[in-house]
């Protein structure tokens, strides 16, 4: 796992793009530098782009290297061609309020698919995932981490708030 990080300010959330090209792009670089904000980007190793390998389940074995490696309360994952704007970062901070205020374990956008079994943009609470075992690394449920998470945190009694943030991009 390749990691880029910011400069360290006091947060209680750190964004983290999982990212299934080698590429980053430099606007988005630019803008999580700008913003202040701990943030990673994990993508697949070298060694995997080279050989063609494709590891089964890898989002979620990505989404579980950073949570391992997070430092704050809230791990926010954002998919690979999500476009967060200036505006979103203040509704984050107002959503994940909001959702400790309610006791809540996961936030979702305000424009995420009900329906999806990759959340576009959903903020995890970082002891919560990691108390359950964190995002399921099989066969079965590949392609559906943000589902079978969420299914798991009300089968475990922890709520799940829809925020008032809205991420553009590709589902």
């Amino acid at each position: 796992m390749q990691r880029v990080e910011s400069e360290d300010l006091v947060s209680k959330y750190e964004v983290v793009i999982v990212q299934e090209g080698y590429d980053v792009d430099p606007d988005r670089l630019t803008y999580l530098s700008s913003i202040g904000h701990r943030f990673s980007i994990v993508r697949p190793h070298f060694y995997d782009l080279v050989n063609g390998v494709a590891l089964r389940s890898y989002c979620a074995i990505a989404r579980n290297q950073a949570v391992e490696l997070a430092e704050r309360d809230w791990v926010v994952f954002l998919s690979d061609g999500s476009d967060p704007d200036m505006s979103w970062l203040d509704d984050l901070e107002r959503d994940l309020d909001d959702a400790e205020a309610q006791g809540a374990a996961a936030s979702v956008a305000a424009n995420s698919d009900p329906e999806a079994s990759r959340a576009h943009d959903v903020a995890y609470r970082r002891d919560v995932l990691q108390a359950l075992g964190g995002f399921l690394e099989d066969q079965e449920t590949e392609g559906s981490e943000d589902f079978v998470a969420q299914l798991e945190l009300v089968a475990n009694g922890f709520k799940i708030v829809q925020g008032s943030r809205r991420c553009t991009g590709e589902q």
